[in-house]
């Protein structure tokens, strides 16, 4: 969100995050703010990282205008989900579920595995995110095979991969590496993927998704984060 107003006689940009809308130029100003250029700075209010910044800006510009329920009729499925992500949904979908394979995200959050989805039926969900999960499974072709299942028709799903496990090709998916954290169960390692942008673009389609690309830059960090947004 980006504003113009004057300070001693000069334009200026007012800058504001997209997660708290908290005014970033005053607080660079007032000397909470070193420097806004570096890749992955944080909003020094809320510290939400850029892919959550742009987050909003997608959900808002993409996802929003093509929804015509009444908020009270609309139920969405969240992956791994921060409390960032969860707060701005519920803006406009009114029944949230929260879903992980590992660690909790909110009370109530259900165990699933994104690449089958058993623990949910069939056409339940008008929207599905998935922010920074995708990034650790090779099998996208059973993860948009299980969420289209899960959708309704004309329902959307919104995911983001971070750019450095992105390349500009359409290489299937290659493992890179491993990735543990504390909450893993014992002895449980996670890929660590990397993904041709077009190849991600392509399965989505094939999977019977209209497929879209999106690349929404963070104007504070400067970062630009990629967007997949699949419609059914």
């Amino acid at each position: 969100m980006v504003s113009r107003y004057q300070v001693n006689g000069r334009r200026s940009e007012l800058m504001a995050c997209n997660v708290c809308d908290n005014n970033l130029h005053l607080l660079w100003l007032n000397g909470k703010i070193r420097h806004v250029k570096p890749k992955n700075e944080k909003c020094p209010s809320c510290t939400a990282d850029p892919r959550f910044k742009t987050f909003r800006i997608i959900f808002d510009q993409k996802v929003i205008p093509g929804v015509v329920l009444p908020s009270g009729e609309l139920k969405a499925l969240v992956i791994s989900g921060t409390q960032w992500e969860q707060d701005i949904i519920r803006k406009r979908y009114g029944t949230l579920v929260s879903a992980a394979l590992y660690g909790r995200y909110g009370d109530n959050t259900v165990k699933t595995d994104l690449r089958d989805l058993k623990e949910f039926q069939d056409e339940e969900f008008d929207f599905v995110e998935a922010c920074g999960v995708i990034d650790f499974i090779v099998e996208v072709d059973k993860v948009f095979g299980a969420v289209k299942r899960a959708l309704k028709p004309g329902g959307q799903f919104l995911f983001h991969i971070l750019d450095h496990r992105l390349t500009d090709s359409s290489k299937p998916p290659a493992v890179t590496g491993t990735k543990v954290e504390p909450y893993f169960p014992k002895g449980i390692e996670l890929p660590s993927v990397q993904f041709g942008r077009q190849y991600l673009y392509n399965a989505l389609g094939k999977a019977g998704f209209r497929a879209a690309q999106f690349e929404v830059r963070d104007i504070f960090s400067g970062e630009t984060c990629t967007w997949y947004l699949g419609r059914k």
